[in-house]
């Protein structure tokens, strides 16, 4: 099918059926290239620059794991409890996502789901073992409300003023990504479509929901070991920060040119402002709340089949906004009784 975006943008979209229902959905334009094509230059230098930082993640974070662990630092029962919830995070997205045709190939794909999640699981306990007391020792603050919500604590006020903060974060980085969405072609960056996730059904959208649960953990717990290491290169956390959004800007111009590397300087600069200043429970609810948010397809029409997948991705960011200003009042009320007298 066909289709003409913004009235000049061609967009074809692509569906396959199952016994006379869609089941996958795919947008092609402009800006999508064949999969069988050569990666130009550009690409081969953001594959360089992806494997130096995980090279220089997976050589230093386990020397300093182990290095904590010897010595008897670190938080080991918040790493040990984020490893689990990653894990069962992992596997419940593979139950909303998994596509099952038989006992068989269901049992296979069981096996790869728990090879992955242990491995997720693994690597967010090593690399927070390893950031954690260090990070402690330069910015307690950005460990406040993450430790008191590891540690159950998630009605202490900090904890819901920092989701209202990430949820400040996610509304600001949607807006940087809408401009740039309106001010490139389309043969440079891909518009905004929003997920297709809410099209193939509930139990689909749950699972693109659930999936960035553990993606905005493992991204604030990288992003704050990064920065950690380059505190200690640069001497200086704002130079660090400032070091942080640089590098990420550098992937993006590479990938969509000046205008892309310059909204991602923004909005990497943003997070590690909200990481440095407010903390990690606050970078990890940005980054969850606003990947949520661009789930959903916006559409007028209540009696589309899709529309009550929609509806459900709001209300979530919905729900824990208002969920995180209430719990930030601790008990206290918005008004006071005498307000009109």
């Amino acid at each position: 099918m066909l289709f003409r975006s913004g009235g000049s943008t061609p967009l074809r979209v692509e569906a396959a059926a199952l016994r006379g229902k869609p089941i996958a959905f795919m947008l092609m334009g402009p800006w999508t290239s064949p999969w069988r094509e050569p990666a130009p230059d550009s690409q081969q230098g953001v594959l360089i620059l992806l494997v130096g930082l995980t090279i220089v993640v997976l050589a230093a974070a386990p020397w300093l794991a182990w290095r904590n662990w010897k010595q008897g630092r670190g938080d080991r029962r918040g790493a040990q409890r984020l490893a689990i919830l990653i894990f069962c995070v992992q596997m419940a997205v593979w139950l909303m996502r998994a596509h099952f045709s038989g006992p068989l190939s269901a049992f296979g794909l069981f096996l790869v789901a728990l090879a992955t999640s242990l491995f997720y699981a693994l690597v967010i306990w090593t690399v927070y073992l390893a950031a954690e007391p260090y990070v402690r020792r330069r910015w307690p603050q950005t460990l406040i409300s993450w430790t008191s919500a590891l540690g159950g604590g998630l009605r202490d006020p900090i904890v819901g003023r920092d989701v209202l903060i990430g949820s400040a974060q996610g509304a600001c980085i949607s807006v940087v990504n809408l401009l740039l969405n309106s001010s490139t072609k389309p043969e440079q960056v891909s518009p905004l479509f929003g997920s297709i996730a809410p099209l193939n059904g509930l139990r689909s959208t749950l699972g693109a929901m659930l999936v960035e649960l553990p993606q905005g953990i493992r991204g604030v717990v990288l992003f704050v070991f990064l920065l950690f290491l380059l505190r200690v290169l640069l001497r200086n956390q704002w130079l660090a920060g400032a070091g942080f959004a640089l590098i990420f800007g550098a992937l993006n111009f590479l990938q969509g040119g000046w205008l892309a590397g310059a909204a991602s300087v923004a909005v990497y600069g943003l997070m590690a402002l909200v990481m440095l200043r407010w903390g990690m429970l606050a970078c990890c609810a940005g980054i969850f709340l606003g990947n949520i948010a661009a789930k959903g397809v916006l559409t007028t029409y209540a009696g589309e089949w899709f529309f009550a997948n929609v509806l459900l991705v709001f209300l979530t960011v919905l729900s824990l906004t208002v969920w995180g200003a209430w719990t930030s009042l601790g008990g206290r009320k918005i008004f006071n009784s005498d307000l009109f007298e």
